[in-house]
């Protein structure tokens, strides 16, 4: 059955009026949707090329200067730079997946999770965007992240905890909040952002050497700034509200989240992916510098207002 089907159903009223009740009485106008959010503002930012590149063209000069090679070797570091840069432009989304967890996941298709797929084809339809690939990690927790640097395109992975605890309109919920911040850039800022300024803080969260782990923190200190600064711009509530918009039933969503902080939503995450999951890992445990997105009991609040 459609889902839209499914969500109509479950929304029928069951009152029933006489013919005097409603003989004089004109139907009620519809309800008018609550209004779309702005769009963000857009975000100034140095091209990221510039930092590899400029850190090449630097070693490059100190090296001229002790060295009788001359100053062509900045011109070297300079190309040094780039090529790094180039490099893990590349292979940064790969890198992130790994880090994600997609490695531990299995592809999914419409033969193994048919109602997952059906609420995708039929969500994303009514969003406007595509996901491109699903798979499903083998977690006995509740939640899902998407991730992808392409405008209206992403990539979602969802726990297998997730999709045995909830019901069908309740993970139509969740899709739709997925879907809803691929399609308002939210996805898409927090990808780049974590492929480009993050990456060193993502790869320095696996086990490496303390060298590297200090080299890292520079950019681990800058990444965490960078992404509670797009957190404040595709905030929790805002994902909430244009879910809602989409399906038309705050109670699925609520019902979803309180779900999926009754199960449990503590998925194994690097911390610069915090970010990337529907339903923060750390779910109320992070405070100070480390906070940045609303818990779900806070959530739950503002969407039983609406």
């Amino acid at each position: 059955m459609p889902a839209a089907d499914t969500l109509s159903d479950s929304r029928t009223d069951s009152r029933t009026a006489s013919p005097d009740d409603t003989a004089d009485v004109p139907p009620a106008p519809a309800a008018a949707p609550p209004p779309a959010a702005a769009p963000a503002p857009p975000a100034r930012r140095l091209p990221f090329w510039l930092f590899p590149t400029a850190a090449g063209a630097a070693l490059g000069a100190v090296v001229a200067a002790l060295s009788p090679l001359g100053w062509w070797l900045t011109a070297v570091g300079v190309v040094l730079g780039a090529a790094v840069w180039a490099h893990a432009h590349s292979r940064a989304e790969r890198w992130l997946r790994r880090a994600a967890g997609f490695d531990a996941a299995v592809p999914s298709d419409a033969a193994a999770d048919p109602r997952l797929h059906n609420l995708l084809e039929s969500v994303c339809l009514t969003g406007g965007v595509e996901i491109a690939a699903a798979f499903v990690l083998e977690r006995p927790q509740a939640n899902l992240l998407v991730l992808g640097r392409q405008p209206h395109v992403g990539t979602l992975l969802v726990t297998r905890g997730l999709l045995d605890a909830l019901t069908r309109t309740e993970l139509e919920a969740l899709v739709a909040s997925a879907v809803t911040q691929v399609r308002d850039g939210r996805t898409a800022a927090l990808t780049s952002l974590l492929c480009t300024l993050g990456l060193p803080a993502v790869l320095a969260e696996r086990p490496s050497p303390a060298l590297v782990r200090a080299l890292a923190a520079p950019a681990a200190w800058a990444t965490r700034r960078r992404l509670r600064a797009a957190l404040r711009r595709f905030s929790d509530f805002d994902a909430d509200a244009e879910a809602v918009r989409l399906t038309r039933y705050p109670p699925a969503l609520v019902s979803a989240l309180t779900r999926a902080g009754e199960v449990g939503v503590d998925v194994e995450a690097a911390p610069p992916l915090a970010a990337l999951w529907l339903v923060d890992p750390a779910d109320g445990s992070a405070t100070g510098p480390d906070a940045g997105r609303a818990d779900v009991a806070a959530r739950i609040e503002v969407l039983r207002e609406l």
